[in-house]
């Protein structure tokens, strides 16, 4: 079984494609919407809610753990590692790497929640593996709730998404790590305001790749298990704006049920 661990519910865009590249496995997601958004709750917060999260999809049986939300990869990273080791993916490694590999110039760009710009996680991940890259970086606090309200084709939008964009644009940089989940739905508008030159790195393929290649070298699940897959979305908190919200990125079947 995988388990997904998230804050706001931008990750069910990972869950749909984990569901998509291995129809064998068992998936239970669990988000901590009560404390939602990560990106503007202080370090010890986000650490504690992602350990928790991860203990929970644990006891529910997950052997791998993905982490959906570029914040907790950000700040809980240690943390979880020192619990999970090698089951935990996280996304900002993948992210970090795709940009790099990507990057011409190595003058690369980040946009992501505040707590994931102050982390210097990316920063870090990035000149360990290049050190002659500039990374330039952007704190984009207002993205992720527009996205989630199902604002992302309104004129204020573009407005907020230029002036996010404006100070990396001026770098010149020829690549741009989306730093959450949740500006996949903004691709498009970000790709305008940044500009066409520019690539823009989005990790959710990379990230479900990688557990792909890692599963390939276990058992394959039982018939039973490809026959009958399990798929638990989990939520600390239900209300109606979360469902809105849930349905939005993730297609209008999903169902949410809240953790026990």
């Amino acid at each position: 079984m995988i388990g997904v661990i998230d804050a706001g519910v931008a990750g069910l865009y990972i869950v749909d494609a984990l569901l998509k590249k291995l129809p064998g496995q068992d998936i239970v997601y669990y988000s901590d919407t009560a404390h939602a958004p990560y990106g503007n709750r202080s370090a010890e917060t986000i650490i504690r809610g992602a350990l928790e999260g991860a203990e929970y999809v644990w006891r529910c049986g997950a052997r791998i753990l993905v982490t959906a939300s570029h914040t907790i990869s950000a700040v809980a990273f240690d943390a979880l590692y020192h619990r999970f080791g090698k089951a935990l993916f996280d996304i900002t490694t993948v992210a970090a790497e795709m940009a790099i590999a990507r990057s011409h110039r190595k003058r690369i760009g980040l946009v992501a929640s505040r707590a994931t710009a102050e982390s210097r996680r990316y920063e870090e991940l990035i000149r360990a593996r290049c050190a002659p890259a500039d990374i330039f970086v952007a704190a984009c606090p207002l993205w992720a709730p527009l996205v989630e309200e199902g604002w992302q084709k309104r004129r204020e939008t573009a407005m907020v998404v230029k002036r996010g964009v404006r100070a990396i644009k001026q770098r010149d940089v020829d690549t741009l790590i989306l730093g959450s989940s949740a500006f996949v739905a903004l691709r498009q508008v970000i790709q305008r305001k940044i500009g066409s030159q520019v690539v823009l790195v989005e990790a959710t393929a990379g990230l479900v790749s990688r557990v792909a290649e890692h599963l390939q070298n276990q058992e394959p699940p039982p018939a039973a298990a490809v026959n009958g897959r399990k798929v638990q979305l989990l939520v600390t908190d239900l209300t109606p704006q979360v469902t809105q919200a849930a349905r939005r990125l993730g297609g209008g079947d999903v169902k949410l049920e809240r953790a026990a």
